[in-house]
């Protein structure tokens, strides 16, 4: 003990009721970084949408489907029509490449005679191109894709 009764303790103890710091500005800033990219390369690569997993185009003589396409989606991307229907897609570019639309034909197969491809053959970035295609009279899922993209995929059911 020292004069007057005063601790010689050297061990600081913060205020009552101050906590102490638990991590330093380094050990913290990282791990917030990494979220911070993850957040947005998430974003990036297009996410979550927020648009129902599959439309059903109105009955009757023709359909229009209105499609956005981006360098690495289709959205919609999954649509039902009725047998026989005229459908019209209208495939817009959202993205910063050229994209393209192909459907398969019955066969299930790409780049096959059966096919349908929009004409010109490439959308451009900002550009909206009509594909008009005529469902099949059979029920069945017909896949389309980008053919440069062959990941950006869709499908339409025919009921």
């Amino acid at each position: 003990m020292t004069e007057a009764g005063a601790s010689t303790n050297l061990i600081a103890k913060p205020a009552r009721g101050v906590l102490p710091p638990l991590l330093s500005a380094t050990t913290w800033m990282l791990p917030a970084a990494v979220l911070a990219l993850a957040v947005v390369f998430a974003a990036a690569c297009g996410g979550a949408s927020s648009e129902p997993a599959a439309r059903t185009t109105p009955s009757g003589a023709g359909a229009i489907l209105d499609i956005k396409v981006g360098d690495n989606y289709y959205k919609p991307n999954e649509f039902r029509v009725q047998a026989g229907q005229q459908v019209t897609l209208n495939v817009t570019n959202e993205g910063e490449a050229v994209h393209t639309v192909r459907l398969a034909g019955p066969d299930g197969r790409y780049e096959t005679d059966d096919d349908t491809t929009i004409d010109p053959p490439m959308i451009k970035p900002g550009e909206t191109v009509a594909l008009a295609w005529t469902a099949p009279t059979e029920a069945g899922a017909y896949d389309f894709r980008c053919d440069y993209h062959p990941e950006e995929t869709g499908t339409i059911t025919v009921e």
